[in-house]
């Protein structure tokens, strides 16, 4: 799987949603009360997957980014921290495109109960 619209049919199909050009949301249902919001956006090269799990206003900078890793990195996003990852659509299959979205979502939801967040997003 390669092309931009093989990758948005493969999430359309698979997590029941709709694109609004290249963008989707995607709330999974983590149990136990939990969800998590992943934002999608499928390019022409590039599938790129985020996940927010705390607000500015609820933890600082250094408090954020002492989180990021290489496999989950975080960026800060108008008013909220998120987890992020990206990776070239040259080559990526079903399985890669499920594995990215479960580690963007598990590694927000881990980092929201970690600072002691509500389940907000």
């Amino acid at each position: 799987m390669a092309t931009q619209s093989e990758v948005k049919k493969y999430i359309e199909n698979q997590f029941e949603v709709e694109f609004d050009e290249d963008a989707a949301a995607i709330r999974f249902d983590l149990g136990q009360g939990r969800s998590q919001l992943v934002i999608v956006l499928v390019s022409e090269e590039f599938l790129v997957t985020s996940s927010p799990f705390a607000k500015t206003s609820s933890i600082d900078d250094s408090q954020a980014l002492a989180k990021a890793t290489s496999i989950a990195p975080i960026w800060k996003m108008d008013d909220y921290y998120a987890t992020a990852k990206s990776r070239t659509l040259d080559g990526l299959d079903p399985e890669e495109i499920t594995s990215q979205l479960a580690l963007t979502c598990y590694t927000a939801d881990a980092l929201e109960k970690e600072f002691g967040l509500t389940d907000e997003f």
